[in-house]
C-alpha cells in the first residue's frame, strides 16, 4: 500500500526532475525546454511508472475485502476506486502544470504559455485518467498488480515510440497519447485533439464498465460480507 507520504514524495520527484532539466537547459529557450520535459525518453520510462506507483494503492481497493464489505454495491466498489484514480490523475497533472508555469516565468514566457499550459492540464488529466482506468481494469481482472503494471507500461510504451508505428499502422496517431497530452499544439485542427480526448474518455468509460463486469464475479465479496455479518 502506497501511503500519502510516499505519493507526495513521488510528486516531489517530478518537481526535482523538471527543475534539474531547467538547470540543464538554462541556455536554451522555453520551447526547447518544453520538448525536453515532454518527450518519449521521459514520458514512458519515467512519468508513466511514477503515476502507476501513485495509483497502485487506489486500484488495490477493488481487490480489498474490507472495501468490498463497506461498499453498498459492486458498482460502488468500482466507482470508489475510479474516483480516487481520477483525483490522483488530476493532482499529477496539476503538479506538471504548476511547475511548468513557474518555469515559463523564469524564461519570460509566462504570458504566452499560460493558456497553452492550461489546455495541457486538461489534456493530461484526461490521458492519465485513461491510463489509470486501464490499470484499474487489469488489476481487477488479474488480481496481480505487478502484471497489470507491466501490461499498462508496455501498452503506453508501444504508443509513444515511432519504432512501434508499423505495429499500429494507420492507427498509431490515434493511440499516441503522449502527442495528444503534450504535443497537441502540433495538430493543425483543434477538433482532431478534441476527437482524441473524447476517444480517451470513451476508453475510461468502457474501462469502468468492464471493471464492473469483472468485479461482479469476485466471490470473495460474498465471503467478506459473510465475515462481516459473523463478527458484528
Amino acid at each position: 500500500m502506497i501511503s500519502h507520504r510516499i505519493k507526495a514524495g513521488l510528486c516531489f520527484l517530478i518537481v526535482i526532475i523538471l527543475a534539474a532539466l531547467r538547470v540543464t537547459y538554462a541556455d536554451y529557450d522555453y520551447t526547447y525546454y518544453y520538448y525536453e520535459v515532454y518527450n518519449q525518453v521521459r514520458f514512458s520510462p519515467v512519468y508513466v511508472p511514477l503515476f502507476l506507483l501513485i495509483i497502485s494503492s487506489e486500484a488495490d481497493i477493488a481487490s480489498n475485502i474490507f472495501a468490498a464489505v463497506r461498499a453498498s454495491g459492486r458498482f460502488n466498489i468500482v466507482m470508489l476506486t475510479w474516483k480516487r484514480i481520477v483525483k490522483d490523475a488530476v493532482i499529477y497533472s496539476t503538479v506538471f502544470f504548476a511547475v511548468m508555469l513557474v518555469m515559463s516565468f523564469t524564461y519570460g514566457e509566462f504570458a504566452d504559455s499560460a493558456a497553452l499550459l492550461l489546455a495541457g492540464l486538461v489534456n493530461q488529466s484526461i490521458g492519465w485518467i485513461a491510463i489509470g482506468t486501464l490499470y484499474m481494469m487489469l488489476s481487477i481482472a488479474t488480481d496481480i498488480p505487478v502484471l497489470s503494471f507491466l501490461l499498462v507500461f508496455a501498452a503506453v510504451l508501444s504508443t509513444s515510440y515511432q519504432v512501434f508505428e508499423n505495429f499500429w499502422g494507420s492507427g498509431f496517431d490515434y493511440v499516441n497519447m503522449m502527442k495528444t497530452m503534450y504535443w497537441f499544439i502540433e495538430y493543425d485542427d483543434v477538433f482532431i485533439v478534441i476527437k482524441r480526448l473524447l476517444m480517451y474518455a470513451a476508453v475510461s468509460a468502457a474501462g469502468v464498465l468492464i471493471s464492473y463486469i469483472f468485479i461482479r464475479k469476485k466471490e470473495y465479496i460474498k465471503q467478506g460480507r459473510r465475515y462481516e455479518n459473523q463478527y458484528r
